[in-house]
């Protein structure tokens, strides 16, 4: 989908772009998000494995083929056009191995992105069929620690008139 004469995917791309980040790669299912990223020179996986347990392994096995040393990971979802870079930079600075981080709303809510801690990539490398890093979240919630974040950045766009709502409040 687009938003503002961009795909959505973009956006996350060029969040992703920040120099705080060591490696990054997009893993998608999308032959469109994939041509995005290569137009880009963004490194990217496609696949056509079924579960989101496959795109959390894939895509750190591949980060950690790039940086061996990688101290923290963020699953970066692509359908979030309102949160900046700001947030996401906050994110990595916190990165411990120890430590799991969220963004979350002025009312506590948490949200994506999702920072992991190495001390988290064997969990995530290994997750039961069919989930993802929520999984990880839920085994150790005394990891996990939120970084108060504008409710506006952690609104995703999961249906057409999640998009038309943003639009709306944008026009």
């Amino acid at each position: 989908a687009e938003l503002n004469g961009r795909p959505l995917a973009a956006h996350a791309l060029a969040l992703a772009a920040a120099p705080v980040f060591a490696g990054r790669i997009a893993v998608t299912r999308s032959a469109e998000v994939e041509a995005l990223c290569r137009a880009e020179g963004f490194p990217v996986l496609r696949h056509a494995e079924p579960r989101r347990s496959d795109t959390v392994r894939l895509g750190l096995t591949a980060l950690l083929a790039q940086q061996p040393s990688l101290q923290g990971c963020v699953f970066l979802p692509g359908d979030q056009p309102c949160l900046t870079r700001q947030t996401l930079e906050a994110l990595a600075i916190g990165a411990a191995p120890d430590t799991i981080w969220r963004p979350a709303a002025p009312d506590g809510t948490p949200g994506s992105p999702v920072l992991f801690g190495r001390d988290y990539f064997a969990a995530l490398l290994h997750l039961p069929e069919g989930c993802g890093g929520s999984a990880v979240l839920r085994a150790h919630p005394q990891a996990v620690r939120l970084l108060p974040a504008p409710a506006a950045e952690l609104q995703d766009i999961d249906t057409r008139s999640d998009l038309e709502a943003l639009q709306g409040g944008k026009g």
